[in-house]
């Protein structure tokens, strides 16, 4: 299992169980963001390659951070790329808390991602 994060582009990212976000909970998530930086990347699986070139992504857990993220107007966002089976990772896509809880695949993770957003 790979724990190296990546800047994958946003847009080569499927959201599998979209969720309605309550909009001040949003708010709250794209302020955090904005003043503190992402502090836990959000979690992928790897889907294929894309005819076009470059590798598409399963969302696991990070819904909430990817729509900051889009709002914040980022390309691209920090991202660990998981190993675990396709079906049990899209009855948990885009399932997250707030955006430094517990990782969904129990490990732990870094409290800061000491990256550059593109």
């Amino acid at each position: 299992m790979n724990d190296e994060v990546q800047m994958i582009p946003i847009e080569r990212i499927r959201i599998l169980n979209l969720r309605d976000r309550d909009r001040n909970t949003s708010q709250v998530m794209v302020e955090s963001i904005k003043i503190h930086g992402l502090k836990k990347p959000i979690e992928v699986i790897l889907r294929g390659n894309s005819q076009e070139g470059g590798s598409d992504y399963d969302l696991v857990c990070g819904q909430a951070r990817i729509e900051a993220f889009t709002t914040l107007g980022y390309k691209k966002i920090p991202a660990i790329v998981v190993k675990i089976e396709a079906e049990r990772g899209a009855s948990r896509t885009g399932h997250s808390g707030a955006h430094g809880g517990p990782s969904r695949t129990g490990r732990s993770r870094p409290t800061d991602v000491e990256q550059k957003y593109e």
